[in-house]
């Protein structure tokens, strides 16, 4: 067995380039994600995620994300396109709010192997997931085609979620917003074990996507190019970001 303080060490400097945080992610992520999912659908959720499997079999799953919900009541336009990155087997998020026709789209890299694990369940998902990392989304989806980008408890177990977030933010129209959910400092809640390697905070206004090898900072990243707004809701970090039509 590798010693404890080495595997820390070895991660951390694979942690400062964006091949060796792929290599990592591909060599200690990927197990565990499909682990997870697999005992998921084993367990039919169990104890932990009963609810939340109900809701994901369910045909036509209504959106109940306030940070989501706030955001298609502002719009005025009836057809709303809308992308869930990093999405898993089954979206979360539902394809059906009132007064709106939702058009989902659900991407996730591991979409193959999911497939052979519904197939394996006999399961039909309401929207298929369809294959795309998010660090390559402008290769799959067309720049400014939908009018919500979201993500939720999926970018802390990305390689590159800065690169992820600026795909986001490209993908939306000018009068679009990227919104992520996820929980606060869970890598460092969960000691970076298996596909958690990066922490979301906001400190001071400040939107911060860390672990102990690199620190990125939203609000100042994206300075000049969109606005981005971040805060501390019951241990989850969420975030809304609008894209400046004119810095295109």
């Amino acid at each position: 067995m590798v010693p404890s303080r080495l595997k820390s060490a070895v991660r951390r400097a694979l942690l400062r380039t964006r091949p060796g945080t792929r290599l990592w992610w591909r060599s200690q992520g990927l197990p565990h994600e499909l682990a997870f999912w697999s005992d998921w659908f084993e367990l039919r959720g169990g104890p932990r995620w009963e609810q939340d499997y109900r809701r994901r079999l369910e045909p036509a799953p209504l959106i109940d994300d306030p940070l989501v919900t706030e955001r298609l009541d502002e719009l005025a336009a009836t057809d709303v396109k809308v992308i869930d990155v990093g999405a898993g087997p089954i979206s979360r998020l539902g394809n059906r709010y009132p007064g709106k026709r939702i058009d989902l789209v659900a991407a996730d890299p591991l979409a193959d192997d999911y497939d052979q694990l519904l197939r394996r369940f006999g399961v039909e998902p309401y929207v298929r997931t369809v294959k795309a990392h998010g660090e390559r989304l402008l290769e799959r989806f067309t720049t400014g085609s939908f009018d919500i980008a979201y993500a939720v408890n999926s970018l802390d177990h990305s390689y590159d979620p800065l690169l992820i977030v600026r795909n986001m933010v490209a993908l939306v129209h000018p009068e679009g917003a990227v919104l992520l959910r996820h929980t606060r400092n869970e890598a460092e809640h969960r000691r970076f074990s298996g596909p958690h390697q990066w922490n979301f905070d906001v400190v001071e206004g400040e939107v911060l996507i860390w672990n102990h090898a690199v620190r990125h900072a939203l609000v100042s990243a994206f300075a000049g190019w969109a606005d981005v707004h971040g805060w501390v809701e019951d241990d989850e970090v969420l975030v809304r970001i609008t894209a400046r039509a004119t810095q295109r």
